[in-house]
């Protein structure tokens, strides 16, 4: 991957892609947005205030896709809307919830296609 042919890069843009170094790469991205072991320094929690699904979607796009307004963040927002009923309860402090938040919306913004094209 960091070995190119060229100062041009890659030839054929995303042809590059296989289904197994896609799912190299999101492994690595988890690992990196747990918050935990490796993934200390670079927990995407340490990012962010507590903000609503759509923001966060939105800043998530924006720092990793720089769109902001992507075709899938409401789809992100919706499904971080269901993480925070889950996660939500009795035991469990706001702050810890949007903790969590960040880092999933941070695994699917990497999760998409497009992030693995930039």
């Amino acid at each position: 991957l960091f070995r190119p042919p060229s100062v041009k890069g890659w030839d054929g843009a995303g042809d590059w892609l296989d289904s197994r170094s896609m799912l190299a790469r999101q492994q690595a991205t988890i690992e990196l947005t747990r918050g935990q072991g490796l993934g200390q320094r670079t927990d995407p929690a340490r990012l962010v205030e507590s903000r609503g699904d759509q923001e966060l979607a939105a800043e998530f796009l924006d720092l990793l896709l720089q769109r902001p307004d992507h075709p899938a963040r409401e789809t992100i927002a919706e499904h971080l809307a269901g993480e925070r009923r889950r996660l939500r309860s009795p035991f469990t402090s706001d702050a810890v919830v949007d903790r969590q938040l960040a880092r999933t919306a941070a695994q699917l913004v990497t999760a998409l296609p497009d992030y693995q094209l930039v």
